[in-house]
């Protein structure tokens, strides 16, 4: 007969607490001495005896040991045995280690969902951990349990029938209390609300033009599989999943519902999962797919599922080399080499002809031939190679594109602007014109330069002139003379913004300001060196940058 120590009979060793167990393996009890009735007798009684033989012999009858442990003097009143020590002194007694398997037993209570009333009769079945149970059938009281369970998770499966909803409930079985074992833990379920397979719910599937869809399968959720009345008001767990199809007519149906007026609080979501529609097999879906909800507590008399062709049919830009065109990019600006190519991604495949349109800055056309444009499925690209293109000039696209999407066509109308790369190593001033009525300075960049709003004005104020404008105390004295701190002379964007495209870009060859007078109200003489001093706005957000987003030096010109 094994034992596990502690149990009575016996004698714990070492004083071993939870986890493996020493087994003293007992012989019969009997008398007599010697080696054969060694074998017989309790191991440790057969150490004490051997022990206690041994101390006589040397001359003494003290029940106590004493040992020495760095000259102090230790005395023990017990004798504690060890395991291997017990070995020894048994002259060979066998010595086990197991580990302890606590068990416990997992019980519950089956009710329906809307009368709370106990089912009797309900097959209920348990998983714990490698170990399948037999099932087991509720009593009249609804009730059911499991004994010998091993501790941990467990899965029961309660099986409602035909006439209810099956339900799968995951617990644990406590093994522990802390470092300690426990013996016979118990789990209660529940009580477990089943849902009656009592009603069905019906709906209708239309297609954009409101139309009935049939032969479209879709996924349905309930958002309760079960309901939980263990703390008291109805939880609902779990969902259940159903696959349903529509018929002929676009109406599908969603079988072994509750009542969810009789369910009361619990959840009544019931989410219905649409995939992609291709109604005329072209390859191209009208529907993208999306998911609708019900709750089943609220219905509209005529319950309906519109899959909307909107985000489908709706021709949009998804990528492009002027990411403008596809309503990316903000204001950074595009630039590309005159001689290179545009790339257009559209979300549907696009007819072979499209409309291009491309201009400069000032608005004047460029003849596209169609020998430069390539349509495939949904890419357009536009050779600009025959278009002879200048370097480090703006222009302006604009596109017009249709796609055929079932019986109905998506249009789309997209423009921006875009740059040619500059060869030049700085920016510079080609031109200059003064109105001799109105003093207003129009000047011209050699390339398009911007980044900063509409102009530049007070403490980013740049313009200032190399000449004495009050006549008095030489240059530098007065304000917007070359050597003051301040100066009062707006510089402006002077963009030209052509009808129908995407409106100023924000970088411009053309900038003007307004000339100052001298005191006494005649105009600054021509031949006066200007200086735009980029680098004396404050804001670093108002310092004037290239189309690469390089800064503008300091520039200088005469005065026309």
């Amino acid at each position: 007969m094994v034992t596990p120590a502690g149990a009575r009979g016996t004698r714990a060793v070492g004083g071993v607490g939870p986890g493996p167990r020493v087994l003293l393996v007992r012989g019969p009890r009997g008398g007599g001495g010697g080696d054969g009735d060694d074998r017989r007798r309790h191991p440790v009684a057969v150490a004490r005896a051997r022990l206690g033989a041994a101390h006589r012999g040397a001359g003494g009858n003290a029940t106590a040991v004493t040992r020495l442990n760095g000259g102090a003097m230790i005395r023990r009143t017990r004798l504690v045995v060890t395991a291997a020590w017990c070995t020894a002194a048994c002259g060979g007694d066998a010595v086990s280690v197991r580990n302890v398997n606590p068990e416990g037993s997992v019980g519950g209570i089956v009710v329906d969902a809307q009368t709370r009333a106990p089912l009797e009769g309900v097959s209920v079945s348990l998983l714990a951990g490698g170990r399948v149970f037999d099932p087991e059938a509720t009593d009249a009281a609804g009730t059911f349990r499991f004994t010998g369970v091993p501790a941990g998770d467990v899965i029961v499966t309660v099986t409602g029938g035909d006439g209810y909803n099956d339900a799968f409930i995951r617990g644990t079985l406590v093994s522990a209390a802390g470092d300690y074992p426990v013996g016979n833990a118990t789990l209660t379920l529940g009580p477990i609300g089943l849902l009656p397979k009592s009603g069905n719910f019906r709906f209708r599937v239309l297609d954009q033009f409101g139309a009935p869809v049939s032969g479209y399968p879709m996924s349905v959720e309930l958002q309760v599989q079960y309901v939980d009345f263990s703390g008291g008001p109805p939880v609902a767990r779990g969902q259940i999943a159903q696959a349903v199809q529509t018929d002929g007519d676009g109406y599908a149906t969603v079988v072994g519902l509750p009542d969810f007026f009789a369910l009361g609080s619990v959840n009544d979501a019931l989410l219905v999962f649409l995939p992609p529609l291709d109604a005329d097999g072209d390859g191209i879906d009208e529907f993208s797919g999306g998911d609708a909800a019900f709750n089943l507590r609220s219905l509209d008399p005529t319950p309906d599922v519109v899959l909307d062709g909107d985000v489908a049919t709706a021709l949009t830009v998804r990528a492009s080399t002027i990411a403008q065109l596809a309503g990316a990019g903000g204001a950074t600006p595009a630039v590309v080499q005159p001689t290179g190519k545009i790339d257009v991604l559209f979300n549907l495949p696009i007819q072979p002809t499209v409309d291009v349109l491309l201009m400069d800055e000032q608005g004047v056309g460029i003849a596209v031939p169609t020998s430069a444009l390539s349509v495939r499925d949904d890419s357009l690209t536009i050779n600009l190679s025959p278009l002879a293109l200048d370097f480090g000039h703006e222009y302006n696209l604009a596109l017009h594109a249709v796609a055929a999407v079932g019986e109905r066509f998506a249009v789309g109308d997209f423009a921006a602007p875009f740059f040619t790369v500059s060869t030049d190593a700085d920016v510079s001033v080609i031109g200059a014109q003064r109105d001799p009525v109105t003093q207003v300075v129009t000047i011209t960049f050699n390339e398009p330069i911007g980044g900063i709003g509409t102009s530049l004005s007070g403490g980013n104020c740049v313009v200032f002139f190399g000449f004495d404008i009050n006549g008095a105390n030489g240059q530098g004295d007065a304000i917007n003379e070359l050597g003051n701190p301040n100066c009062n002379v707006t510089l402006s964007r002077d963009e030209w913004d052509p009808p129908g495209l995407p409106g100023p870009s924000g970088y411009t060859t053309r900038w003007q300001f307004t000339a100052p007078l001298q005191t006494g109200g005649t105009p600054i003489p021509a031949g006066i060196t200007v200086h735009l001093l980029f680098d004396h706005a404050v804001s670093q957000a108002a310092r004037v940058e290239r189309v690469d987003g390089r800064a503008v030096r300091n520039l200088t010109f005469p005065l026309p």
